[in-house]
């Protein structure tokens, strides 16, 4: 018996993730006319569904963990929810 012949060893390719580069989605987001989320009003939405607010404030003002902004706050919650009648569903606790 012969010696059998090895098969001829070729290049594999290999597809590297692509990373950079054009891709769908990348780049800076349109404005405008041109933006792809609709700015208009929300309807309104019945009570039974909570509502996350973010709040973002203006330079200059206090820290909302200042002693005294905090006990504001809580006062201005608790008007509101006798006032408006909206219910506070958590707020973080006074360490």
């Amino acid at each position: 018996m012969g010696r059998k012949r090895q098969p001829i060893q070729t290049q594999q390719r290999f597809a590297f993730a692509r990373r950079g580069g054009r891709r769908p989605g990348a780049g800076r987001k349109p404005k405008g006319e041109r933006a792809g989320v609709s700015h208009r009003t929300r309807e309104p939405l019945a009570a039974r569904f909570p509502v996350h607010v973010t709040v973002r404030l203006e330079h200059g003002l206090p820290r909302l963990r200042d002693k005294r902004t905090y006990r504001a706050l809580q006062g201005a919650f608790a008007a509101g929810c006798d006032r408006f009648g909206f219910r506070l569903a958590h707020a973080w606790p006074r360490r």
